[in-house]
């Protein structure tokens, strides 16, 4: 089970003492879209901002600004592979910075994305769920360290191994539609779920309820929608009954002309 984080701490360090405080002014621009999940480690492979900025993971150990800790890998003479030689955790993004005030103190600011596995240890953990909110508890992890950690340059302060931690597993598998797209008198759907059986929901007068076909080799679906002569299709629904309660997405119906084609048998790719 993969979890992701997001990290803003303000860290005060006085001459006598720690203090933590939460930032006030959040970023305007935040998260905006996540790219698919990657097969070879189970992350996304890329986050986007509102400025349009796309971010990946950075995954190599020899690269300096991929910000890894020594230690972070297990055997860093080795390529990083999942999961025999895979870090405990790793980032999108990292940023600090540090700021002197009046008397001597500091302020120093850390802001990350950072994904990173956690799961309680042992069977404590209710079941469906990766943990729990009132005690503290020993956690999984990467291969290395399964701690909270404060850090003063190369020198640690101070560290902890209990959290407490919330996150229900997920059963549920969703749907999203691709496309809707007029087709003479039918609406050709395109569908994509994990999920073994999906159907476009039916309207009134307009089409019937159509289950939808499913590629075996891949999570996409198809359904050709017999639309009833005259009626006018803008919308359809797409339902998978296999979550509980129903997953359902939406999607506009485009219309498509074709004034012109040209077949081209040469570029036609071969027998699968």
């Amino acid at each position: 089970m993969t979890a992701l984080a997001a990290r803003m701490t303000v860290v005060l360090v006085a001459p006598s003492a720690l203090a933590t405080t939460g930032v006030t002014v959040k970023d305007a621009l935040g998260l905006a879209a996540v790219g698919p999940t990657g097969s070879a480690y189970g992350f996304p492979t890329w986050y986007s901002d509102k400025g349009d900025t796309r971010l990946e993971p950075c995954l190599d150990g020899d690269d300096p600004l991929c910000g890894f800790l020594p230690g972070d890998i297990p055997d860093a003479t080795l390529p990083i592979a999942f999961p025999g030689n895979f870090p405990d955790e790793f980032f999108y993004f990292l940023a600090s910075s540090t700021l002197t005030l009046p008397g001597g103190g500091r302020a120093v600011l850390t802001s990350g994305l950072e994904a990173a596995f956690l799961k309680w240890m042992g069977t404590d953990a209710p079941a469906g769920y990766l943990g729990g909110p009132a005690a503290g508890h020993t956690v999984t992890g990467g291969p290395v360290r399964n701690s909270l950690e404060m850090w003063n340059g190369t020198t640690q302060v101070a560290a902890t191994d209990q959290f407490t931690l919330q996150g229900e597993v997920a059963t549920h598998r969703g749907v999203t539609v691709d496309s809707a797209v007029v087709n003479g008198g039918f609406v050709d759907v395109v569908a994509a779920s994990e999920s073994s059986a999906l159907q476009v929901d039916g309207q009134d007068g307009k089409f019937p309820t159509t289950v939808m076909r499913h590629d075996d080799r891949s999570t996409r679906f198809y359904a050709r929608v017999p639309v009833t002569a005259g009626q006018s299709v803008t919308s359809v629904t797409v339902r998978n009954n296999q979550d509980n309660p129903p997953s359902t997405a939406a999607a506009d119906v485009r219309a498509v002309t074709v004034t012109r084609a040209t077949d081209d048998g040469s570029k036609l790719p071969g027998p699968p």
